[in-house]
C-alpha cells in the first residue's frame, strides 16, 4: 500500500485528484486483486472517476527496489503509473493510450534506464499514440 500511497501523492500534489482516490484505489486493488498489473513489472492504479478524480493526469513512480502485487506473470513492479480521469470517456481514451505505451519495449527499457526526471519526461514527450 506504500507504492499507491505515493503514486496517489503524486496525483494529489498536482491538483488532478482528492485525497480519497488513493483510498479509493486501496480498496479496487483490495477487492480485485493484482489486475492492477497489467505488463511485466507495470502497474496501473486507478480509481473510478466518482471516487475523487479532479481532471485527468497520469503520474510515473519508477522504483528502485521492485514490489510484488501478488500478480502470477507479471511480478515484481518496477514501473507505476497512476491514472486519475474526471469523467467515464476520459479513462477510456487513457487507458487505450497506455496500452500502446506498454505495447512499445524500447520506451518501457528507456524509462527504466532514464537517469534524471528530465531524461524521462524527454521519453515521455516523444510518445505518439
Amino acid at each position: 500500500t506504500e507504492v499507491v500511497e505515493q503514486s496517489g501523492l503524486l496525483l494529489l500534489n498536482v491538483g488532478a485528484i482528492y485525497p480519497r482516490y488513493i483510498t479509493a484505489m486501496k480498496d479496487l486493488i483490495r477487492e480485485n486483486g493484482p489486475y492492477v498489473v497489467s505488463g511485466p513489472g507495470i502497474a496501473l492504479l486507478h480509481a473510478r472517476p466518482d471516487q475523487g478524480a479532479k481532471r485527468t493526469s497520469l503520474s510515473l513512480l519508477r522504483l528502485e527496489e521492485p514490489v510484488c502485487f501478488g500478480h502470477v506473470d507479471n511480478d515484481p513492479v518496477d514501473l507505476v503509473f497512476g491514472l486519475s480521469a474526471a469523467d467515464s470517456i476520459s479513462p477510456q481514451t487513457a487507458l487505450y493510450e497506455f496500452t500502446t505505451l506498454l505495447q512499445n519495449q524500447g520506451v518501457m527499457n528507456a524509462l527504466r534506464r532514464a537517469a534524471t526526471k528530465g531524461e524521462i519526461l524527454e521519453i515521455l514527450q516523444t510518445i505518439t499514440v
